[in-house]
């Protein structure tokens, strides 16, 4: 089994629903993918992690800072790489689901343990192996 978003990061593309105050530089997406435990992305809602390829997604990793934690967090997926549309998958905790062969990977974050809703993510990481072709 091997990351699928360290080493590959310049071919993946993340997209979050926002950042906090909007300062991209402090606080923005890449500080997620980038295994750096002093950078984080901090905002609230949703992460989407696009591959370059069809993955099948066997772990999840993900550091959240303490008193930022997402709650109440769903799996989203989608086969297709330009989608808007994402199926449930099941709820955050990954060894409680299959691997599936997606090409989206969507989090959503119902629920923080932020009085304010924020959370902060330090590190992200998917683990699996590229599909076989159909």
């Amino acid at each position: 089994m091997q990351s699928l978003v360290k080493g590959a990061a310049g071919d993946i593309t993340c997209r979050v629903s926002s950042v906090l105050n909007r300062d991209t530089k402090l606080f923005g997406k890449q500080h997620m993918l980038d295994g750096s435990d002093e950078t984080c992305w901090n905002s609230h809602q949703w992460v989407v992690v696009v591959f370059p390829e069809a993955v099948d997604v066997a772990e999840v990793r993900i550091m959240f800072q303490g008193g930022f934690v997402g709650q109440e967090c769903k799996f989203l997926v989608s086969p297709e790489e330009k989608s808007k549309e994402f199926a449930f998958l099941a709820n955050f905790y990954p060894e409680d689901c299959e691997a599936k062969r997606v090409r989206q990977l969507k989090l959503l974050f119902d629920k923080s343990t932020d009085f304010y809703g924020r959370v902060t993510i330090y590190q992200l990481d998917v683990l699996g192996q590229p599909s076989p072709a159909e």
